[in-house]
């Protein structure tokens, strides 16, 4: 049975396009899988097996000690290949291919070269230079690696096209298995509900202060993900829409998945900056996996998702009015709720799903891994 390590020291080590998505259909495609994150204890979930790395409570010594401790590990697990997924890691990559000879691919989530300059942490003076070098970071690096597992045609791009594949963050199917509640369309559901990371760019704190100007008065915003910028977090809690949120941190899925059937409105007004108008987030499929209409930012990728489906509404992230509004019209309307719930679930299971995304993983490492034919 052929062994991979998927690696990362970024992510958290249930995440679902690491965890849930790949190491697992890797695992029921007959794959060995290791996963190398922080996690707390050796153990195996899901058929993986997780390879526990050290938690730095501190950036700068994540950033510093990380990389190093991943190679040790990932080189002890002498894998046939190595899949890892953050840029700090590109490094480890290169060090692996030349030390085991093992297949590595590069996945990059995002266009991180452009989302450096994102970071709220990074002194201003860094975050023209630093993005530059992340670009000619990977450049250089991906030559060295034998493919890019890539989440869009627009990162894609960014890479020589005989390596890159897209594998786009689709949806589980097991989510849309799982039985509808009635309680996203009760006329007397007035919550809201958001998930994933909530760093500045994606628009917590615009939709924090679309919660002044909501008309409803019950309306309440179930606010899920952690928050690595505690400046971010400071700004929306001191917002007058900051007393109407439930903050419930980092849930495991199942407990996710309750959360969004309790809703009746999912939030992804990521803002217009720094490519994430190009963007296709996870949370936006996992919103119609549940049956939950969506307001989402009017970025031309998106509409064709959403307003091409009719699963939700089209606001301008920047303006917290807009989305407020849209918030009060699909409140008042529970059928609108449920019809829009209805087309977004369809959707998924029509085309946006993980089984074939999930596919084409699994072709690719058959292909590298090619004693496996």
């Amino acid at each position: 049975m052929p062994h991979v390590a998927h690696l990362t020291s970024v992510h958290v080590p249930f995440d679902t396009r690491i965890f849930h998505k790949e190491c697992r259909t890797l695992v029921a495609a007959g794959y060995r899988v290791s996963l190398v994150a922080s996690h707390g204890r050796a153990e195996t979930v899901g058929g993986v097996e997780m390879v526990p790395l050290p938690v730095y409570s501190r950036r700068a010594a994540r950033i510093a000690l990380s990389p190093w401790r991943v190679f040790r590990l990932a080189r002890a697990l002498k894998a046939d290949l190595y899949h890892f997924h953050d840029p700090e890691l590109l490094p480890v990559g290169v060090l692996l291919k030349w030390t085991t000879g093992a297949r590595v691919i590069y996945d990059a989530h995002e266009n991180y070269a452009q989302q450096m300059a994102a970071r709220g942490w990074m002194p201003a003076y860094l975050r023209g230079l630093v993005p530059w070098l992340v670009g000619r970071l990977e450049q250089a690096a991906v030559r060295a690696f034998d493919a890019v597992v890539c989440a869009t045609e627009h990162i894609a791009a960014l890479f020589p096209q005989a390596k890159a594949l897209v594998v786009k963050n689709y949806p589980l199917f097991d989510l849309t298995a799982r039985p509808l509640s009635e309680r996203p369309y009760a006329a007397d559901n007035c919550r809201i509900i958001y998930t994933g990371g909530w760093s500045g760019h994606r628009g917590v704190c615009e939709i924090v202060e679309a919660l002044g100007y909501v008309k409803n008065p019950d309306v309440r915003l179930s606010l899920l993900g952690r928050c690595p910028d505690p400046h971010v977090q400071e700004r929306a809690s001191r917002l007058p829409g900051y007393a109407k949120v439930d903050y419930y941190g980092m849930l495991p899925y199942d407990q996710l998945y309750e959360q969004l059937q309790a809703a009746a409105v999912g939030m992804v007004c990521n803002q217009p900056r720094h490519d994430y108008d190009l963007a296709q987030p996870n949370k936006l499929f996992e919103y119609m996996s549940a049956g939950l209409p969506v307001i989402a930012s009017n970025f031309p990728l998106w509409r064709e998702i959403v307003a091409g489906n009719q699963c939700g509404l089209m606001v301008d992230p920047t303006q917290p009015s807009a989305i407020a509004e849209a918030i009060d019209h699909l409140l008042a309307n529970p059928e609108t709720r449920r019809q829009m719930g209805a087309n977004g679930r369809q959707a998924i299971l029509t085309r946006y799903n993980w089984t074939v995304e999930g596919q084409k993983l699994v072709d690719l490492y058959d292909e590298l891994l090619y004693f496996r034919q």
